[in-house]
């Protein structure tokens, strides 16, 4: 095999697919590159036995076609120092591959091919779907900021991605905060379904909504699978898998086999009592406040007094303690409320929101608080407060 292709190019396309690959591995092979070249086409492949990234390359010139495995990381290294105006000449010979560029030229042990894991097979498929690529970023990373870093319950660690014929949403929660992104289909994307979406009498058929629980890694992963070449990205969702596609970048990850819990029951529809704020001035209110709340539970607490303003104040286990109050609209203007968050946790929730303004509706100090915006209907988050000393 031998081909020649622009560094940044090849250096673009590398720093995609080996994300995937950890620097220590007990298998050579998931430390590897998959590298097909045809039909003067680059195709590279990288895989931890969960995750599958793939792309292709286009601008590349193939002299004798064939497949090798490259080590990813250290032929990423390589590529990195050499000048970004260069043509790369990869030609392999028995069990290494030789690296050149200008006087540059690095020899690299190689895999075979043969020994690359196989691909997951993507036929028995559930739902595919088309959706404008600013929507589907807008979900993944408004469903981030919930999503649990570690917890032994495996389905906080997901994003729920779950499709309708008219929706598509996804949902995450760590315990303690809960993130629904909803995105309306017309104009923007269309779903096509590999099972029945109703039954005879006109009911909803076992199996919808399509639900794939996507782990956390993929999910983290996915936005940079989403190229900036392409307006739509193609989804396609097995029963153990997702595919997701976005012109010349793809990723297949398996899916995690759990039960989502039924979080519409903690959606509250009834919060009466209606917060208005400026969400810049409220993210600025409670950075300052953090400074002197408690490091490991940094507790804000949210003193309402039916007045056109909110006062937030912090106290740590020291004795500092910190208030600032910013103006607010307050729906309830002859009682007052006593309310704490996690101020952390809040500051990532409204930081999602790319409005002017937010409203947190609120029922009492120990019920739930929905915050949403009028500008962003699609998308809620569900914060539960924390227990008041």
């Amino acid at each position: 095999m031998k081909f020649t292709i622009n560094q940044e190019s090849l250096l673009d396309a590398l720093k995609f697919v080996t994300n995937v690959i950890e620097r220590r591995q007990m298998r050579p092979i998931l430390a590897s590159v998959l590298v097909d070249a045809v039909d003067n086409t680059l195709r590279l492949r990288a895989t931890d036995m969960e995750i599958l990234l793939d792309t292709t390359l286009d601008d590349v010139t193939v002299f004798d076609e064939g497949s090798i495995a490259l080590p990813g990381k250290k032929w990423q290294d390589v590529v990195t120092q050499l000048s970004g105006d260069e043509e790369i000449t990869i030609e392999s010979q028995e069990n290494s591959a030789v690296v050149s560029a200008g006087r540059n030229t690095f020899h690299l042990v190689t895999l075979p091919a043969e020994d690359f894991p196989p691909q997951v097979n993507t036929g028995d498929q559930l739902a595919s779907l088309t959706i404008d690529r600013e929507g589907f970023l807008y979900m993944l990373r408004t469903a981030a900021v919930t999503m649990a870093q570690s917890d032994i319950r495996h389905y906080f660690k997901t994003t729920l991605l779950e499709l309708e014929p008219a929706h598509v949403r996804t949902v995450s929660t760590n315990g303690m905060c809960l993130c629904v992104c909803e995105v309306g289909l017309e104009g923007k994307g269309n779903v096509e379904f590999d099972i029945p979406t109703e039954t005879e009498d006109g009911g909803e058929a076992d199996g919808m909504p399509v639900q794939a629980l996507i782990p956390r890694k993929a999910a983290l992963e996915l936005p940079s699978a989403i190229g900036v070449d392409a307006e739509t990205v193609q989804i396609g969702v097995g029963r153990n898998y997702l595919a997701v596609e976005c012109g010349a970048r793809r990723l297949i990850t398996n899916l995690v086999d759990s039960n989502y819990p039924r979080y519409q029951t903690v959606v509250p529809d009834s919060n009466s009592k209606v917060l208005g704020l400026d969400r810049d001035g409220l993210v600025r209110a409670l950075q300052a406040v953090l400074i002197t709340a408690n490091v490991n539970t940094p507790l804000v607490k949210f003193g309402i007094d039916g007045a056109e303003h909110v006062t937030v104040t912090s106290r740590n286990e020291v004795g500092d303690d910190g208030a600032c109050e910013i103006a607010a609209e307050w729906s309830e203007q002859d009682s007052n409320l006593d309310i704490a968050f996690d101020g952390s946790q809040l500051v990532n929730v409204l930081n999602a929101f790319g409005s002017e303004n937010v409203k947190m509706k609120m029922a009492g100090s120990t019920d739930s608080v929905l915050v949403t915006s009028d500008h962003e209907p699609g998308l809620r988050y569900v914060v539960s407060p924390l227990r008041l000393s």
